[in-house]
């Protein structure tokens, strides 16, 4: 088989200083995103829970993206930026069930969606400690059909549903205290990483998507250098334990009971799965 395709990809960008430490900068560009190979191989990959398969008609997405942007840059090594940012998304590819009948787990183009948002980064530095923050709010929205039953029988026509794309959260934050030390060669970072709920599974069912649980990661990395050329680093990643929760937002039925749901409970929890510290120390070259 053979896919062939032409693109033509505009992009405009805009930059005005205010002064010599401030910017606003204004852009608009075209972009495509490409299925991976192995998301268009037909091949079928048997799972405990459902089978996977590739989809050779899977189409590539194209996204018309605007952006603006504020930045002031107080000092070489410190920044504050302000941004805005709106994306039309046609055919992005998510994973989801093919056939009525649920056949296949795979890679598909559902329909088209919109995101936009706003992005905030702060980076600040007191002698030799800083202070890196960034944070980003994404309103993402796709329309697709799904399949209801009403009396065991599918309701025609399937309804539609608004979600938002498969894996994108609305919040997505960063923050790390950092203290570098260029005499001693000592560079210590304190990190916390927060993403909000999002879906993991697109269901064919209506309101049946399976979600993930806004999850929130502490790290740990230090780094000190012994002469020119030795590193000794030390780092530790999910110093709180944190764990992976999913679930699906329907409560308990009183006719089917489901397995570790809670009476009363507006979601039923899917799986969840801890992993525990990782501890990683090591000595490294430096050229």
């Amino acid at each position: 088989g053979s896919i062939s395709y032409v693109d033509f990809l505009p992009s405009v960008h805009f930059k005005y200083g205010l002064n010599a430490r401030t910017n606003l900068r204004l852009s608009y560009f075209n972009s495509i995103n490409r299925p991976s190979y192995f998301e268009i191989v037909p091949t079928l990959r048997t799972g405990d829970e459902y089978d996977e398969i590739g989809n050779p008609k899977l189409l590539h997405a194209k996204a018309d993206n605007l952006d603006f942007r504020f930045e002031f840059f107080p000092r070489p090594n410190e920044q504050i930026l302000i941004g805005a940012f709106y994306k039309k998304i046609t055919n992005p590819i998510e994973y989801g069930f093919s056939g009525d009948k649920v056949q296949f787990y795979q890679p598909q183009n559902f329909g088209n969606a919109t995101n936009y948002g706003i992005e905030l980064v702060l980076e600040k530095y007191i002698q030799n400690f800083g202070i890196r923050i960034n944070y980003t709010y994404t309103n993402s929205s796709i329309t697709t059909t799904k399949l209801k039953t009403f009396n065991n029988q599918l309701v025609s026509p399937a309804p539609e549903q608004t979600r938002p794309l498969q894996g994108q959260s609305p919040h997505i934050a960063n923050a790390s205290l950092l203290y570098k030390n260029l005499k001693n060669g000592l560079d210590l970072q304190l990190a916390w990483q927060f993403t909000g709920e999002r879906i993991s599974l697109v269901s064919p069912y209506y309101e049946f998507d399976q979600w993930q649980q806004s999850l929130s990661l502490f790290d740990f990395s230090a780094e000190k250098k012994v002469g020119k050329h030795i590193g000794l680093f030390l780092k530790v990643q999910n110093l709180l334990n944190a764990s992976d929760i999913f679930y699906i937002n329907q409560k308990l039925s009183n006719s089917y009971p489901v397995s570790y749901q809670k009476q009363g409970d507006e979601k039923t929890l899917s799986s969840k799965s801890v992993y525990g510290q990782n501890y990683q120390i090591g000595l490294r070259y430096i050229l």
